[in-house]
């Protein structure tokens, strides 16, 4: 609990094992114990490179002084769970004031309270993977092991509740601004390790309503950025990173509003999400602006990812549309481009009006007639592929796709003659 009376809880990360203590007997004492002792300090030299290996934020916060102190620390951990087995009730040296200090320092050189739970984790991971190569090595039983690493995991357990309740202290007790405050809170939404409950709790302190339904919103400024305008507290950003973004309410998304305020800026609304999907949101987001910039979505000032649907779908992964398109309209190879494109419109036309010739002879502004003469050579080309669902559907999808290409490169072509 904080000094504020706030109640810091236990990341998702940290699996509890209520494991309860046991005595062994005298034999499997001595089968566990006969030289695990003496390799605790390599072992723990060896879980803190891991931890800094798999964990680079709590790595670069531990860089200091204080890290020289984490392979003793983890020493002593170790120790003290093989104690609590051998020898219940046993005294043994305190770190928890130590690893108090960890969850505090690591606040207070910005690191995310994602970061803990991490460690601890991989931590443990490489821990239990030590002591049980140890195991195998020396013949200890399963029973013996399972009990072993049970009782360092409890002690893992303690020491980052003790540690996540250090950082909360400082947190509560920081000077930092509501701005500060909710800028850590975007960087917890947008860190996939963060359980819902510490995305609740920076919240609270951030003094941001969850809401039921957000949305993300990818921003790529110009190569002259103009002057942007605030947008409310209600709207978390990040316009200072190498890849600016926003996350706001579903139903407080303006588009003039954000066209006013990113003036001259590409800006792309992700789709509605929950809370814990808004890195889906924004990896779409971002997409569409990529897809943007190659003329594949067009519209603005405003994206909207919603509206887009079809195109992010198909573009998902270029590789895979090249092999379905090169696939499906391989038929079309032979043809001059101008042919090509022409067939390409008429079967666009033809497979949304399900063949109906006059309806497409309207849309393409061109006589029945000529519909069907080009039906008759489109028939030719493709035989089967027009019968088959399955066939039909994937080029459906093949010729979108490639019409979809062929707009976006004729424009490019204009633009590049007009200047």
């Amino acid at each position: 609990m904080g000094l504020n009376g706030s109640v810091i809880e236990t990341p998702a990360h940290v699996v509890r094992r209520d494991v309860p203590a046991q005595r062994w007997s005298p034999s499997v004492q001595r089968e566990a114990v006969a030289g695990f002792r003496a390799q605790a300090g390599r072992v723990a030299g060896e879980v803190v490179a891991e931890v800094r290996r798999s964990v680079p934020e709590f790595a670069a916060t531990f860089a200091g002084p204080v890290g020289g102190l984490l392979p003793s620390a983890v020493q002593a951990v170790i120790l003290r769970g093989v104690d609590a087995v051998l020898a219940p009730g046993s005294a043994g040296d305190d770190w928890t004031e130590m690893f108090r200090g960890v969850g505090a320092l690591a606040f207070a050189a910005g690191c995310p309270v994602t970061a803990l739970p991490a460690a601890y984790a991989a931590g443990e991971r490489a821990l239990c993977t030590r002591m049980r190569a140890y195991g195998r090595a020396h013949k200890v039983s399963d029973q013996a092991m399972t009990i072993l690493t049970a009782a360092v995991a409890r002690q893992v357990q303690r020491l980052c509740e003790v540690s996540t309740e250090g950082y909360g202290n400082a947190r509560d007790n920081a000077s930092d601004t509501l701005a500060d405050r909710r800028a850590r809170l975007l960087r917890v939404l947008l860190d996939d390790r963060a359980p819902e409950r510490v995305v609740v709790q920076e919240a609270a302190a951030a003094r941001w309503t969850v809401p039921t339904a957000v949305v993300a919103v990818a921003l790529r400024a110009p190569e002259a950025p103009s002057q942007t305008k605030p947008l409310g507290t209600h709207v978390l950003c990040d316009l200072e990173g190498p890849r600016p973004c926003l996350v706001l309410a579903a139903d407080q998304v303006d588009r003039a509003t954000l066209a006013r305020s990113f003036p001259g800026w590409t800006v792309s609304v992700g789709p509605s999400v929950p809370i814990t999907e808004i890195r889906g949101s924004l990896r779409i987001a971002r997409k569409a602006i990529d897809l943007h910039e190659r003329g594949l979505i067009t519209g603005g000032p405003v994206i909207s990812c919603a509206e887009n649907g079809l195109a992010l779908a198909l573009f998902s992964d270029d590789f895979l549309i090249d092999q379905l398109v090169t696939k499906r309209l391989a038929p079309l190879a032979d043809l001059t481009p101008r042919q090509r494109e022409r067939m390409l419109a008429t079967l666009h036309e033809w497979l949304a009006m399900r063949g109906r010739a006059a309806e497409v002879a309207e849309s393409l502004g061109v006589h029945p007639q000529t519909v069907r003469y080009r039906m008759h050579q489109l028939e030719d080309l493709f035989a089967d592929q027009l019968n088959d669902p399955h066939a039909r559907f994937e080029l459906e999808l093949a010729v979108r796709a490639e019409l979809l290409r062929t707009k976006a490169s004729i424009q490019e072509e204009i633009t590049a003659e007009a200047c």
